[in-house]
């Protein structure tokens, strides 16, 4: 664990096709999530982002407890 905030926690994970690509995963539980359709409005949005400020979002997952 890399830190954790009011929403979720954030893990250090590792690119499976690539060992040597470390990336911070944040893991949100769908229960801390009040509008769901809101909070994949703005992922969908920090996807598409590229700017030198901003931290880069290459991808998210949801399962049936987190996102």
């Amino acid at each position: 664990m890399l830190g954790q905030g009011t929403y979720g926690c954030v893990v250090k994970a590792v690119l499976k096709s690539n060992k040597k690509e470390e990336r911070a995963c944040k893991i949100i539980p769908k229960s801390k999530v009040k509008d769901v359709a809101r909070l994949k409005q703005e992922l969908e949005i920090l996807k598409r982002l590229d700017h030198a400020n901003i931290v880069k979002l290459f991808e998210w997952y949801e399962d049936s407890k987190c996102f």
